[in-house]
């Protein structure tokens, strides 16, 4: 479903941001790195645009920060088995 792809999506994003401002690097910074313009960056880090793996390992590159570590929230929240995307979803 359209709603639990986002949920996660921002559950990453948000990881993403994280990493991002624990390196005091910029928005620009980022967007410069992947070739793509600020504007670009900033929907991919709100979760507004989903990000793909391919994105993500560069994200990951940059930020020196293992893909594991930007997915772990998310993965967790599947992994108890306890709640699926579908419910998470409904919950929020």
């Amino acid at each position: 479903m359209k709603t639990d792809h986002l949920f996660f999506s921002r559950i990453i994003a948000e990881r993403i941001r994280q990493g991002r401002r624990n390196k005091d690097y910029s928005q620009q910074f980022m967007a410069d790195e992947l070739g793509i313009s600020q504007n670009a960056y900033s929907k991919l880090e709100s979760g507004k645009t989903p990000i793909h793996l391919d994105r993500l390992c560069e994200v990951s590159a940059i930020l020196d920060i293992p893909v594991y570590d930007l997915l772990e929230e998310a993965l967790a929240l599947i992994g108890t088995g306890r709640m699926h995307p579908g419910e998470i979803a409904r919950a929020r």
